[in-house]
């Protein structure tokens, strides 16, 4: 991962963690279908939530809308399951894929609950 994708990871999880509504549980989980940038649980709804998180320099609302791909998101829910099956997540009474948008310069952060329902090609967005 290049440094600026670093960057937005960070600065999303910090700003989760403030909001008080969200605690961190891992960061970069890896399974063999791929990576989760965040694993977190929403405090207000007992969810958990797998973030995927992108920087850019400029984004518009119509990239937003084609950022992730159908294969990622696929990548993303298989990733959740083997999470979901190798921890202790019985408390939890809902799983949410969640969208996190940084652009550095100037600072914007967009947070997208429920961006997608899992691995399929439909958004909320």
């Amino acid at each position: 991962m290049n440094a600026m994708g670093h960057f937005g990871e960070s600065v999303a999880a910090g700003l989760l963690i403030s909001s008080q509504n969200y605690i961190i549980l891992e960061k970069n989980f890896k399974s063999p279908y791929g990576e989760v940038d965040i694993v977190g649980a929403d405090l207000r709804m007992d969810s958990l939530v797998f973030f995927e998180v992108k920087t850019w320099m400029v984004y518009s609302p119509y990239e937003l809308e084609r950022v992730i791909s159908s294969t990622k998101k696929k990548k993303i829910a298989q990733t959740a399951e083997f999470y979901l099956l190798s921890h202790a997540v019985e408390k939890y009474t809902d799983i949410r894929f969640d969208v996190v948008y940084i652009q550095p310069n100037p600072f914007r952060f967009l947070h997208m609950e429920g961006a997608f329902v899992d691995g399929s090609s439909s958004t909320k967005y």
